[in-house]
């Protein structure tokens, strides 16, 4: 292959993906390859999830997933991981809670990094996304 070809396959193929999990979750982790699911839980909307938590409860009566809920004033925090991979929710939570009290010294780039490491997103994915992130908000 030239190195011409070179570069126009490189051009077919993806750079990366935003949310490349999203709908997959239970079956990655089910085959161990996602560490960590975290769910969003909408006051106002009065959203309940019952869809994903039906299909997660097995899981966690069997001690395959851990089960750990978060209240937030907007919104609830929901998270399922893998055994001995709950200081994942630990470290989120943890963050949350220097974010909500100012202080910190991340900047959102690493806030995307952070939160796409510990949800399990390959490098490759988190900085696609934190680049689509930038195009789409430029000024901050």
């Amino acid at each position: 292959m030239t190195k011409k070809q070179a570069r126009k396959a490189n051009t077919r193929r993806p750079q990366g993906r935003i949310k490349p999990h999203e709908g997959s979750e239970l079956a990655l982790m089910l085959k161990g390859t996602k560490p960590l699911a975290r769910f969003a839980i909408e006051h106002k909307t009065g959203d309940t999830l019952a869809e994903i938590e039906t299909a997660f409860r097995p899981h966690v009566e069997r001690g395959t997933f851990l089960r750990f809920q978060f209240k937030g004033e907007e919104f609830d925090r929901l998270y399922y991981c893998l055994p001995t991979e709950e200081w994942r929710v630990k470290l989120l939570e943890l963050i949350d809670t220097a974010l909500e009290a100012g202080v910190h010294e991340f900047s959102i780039y690493d806030l995307h990094r952070i939160d796409g490491t510990l949800l399990g997103y390959s490098k490759k994915d988190i900085e696609y996304f934190i680049a689509n992130w930038r195009r789409h908000h430029e000024d901050a």
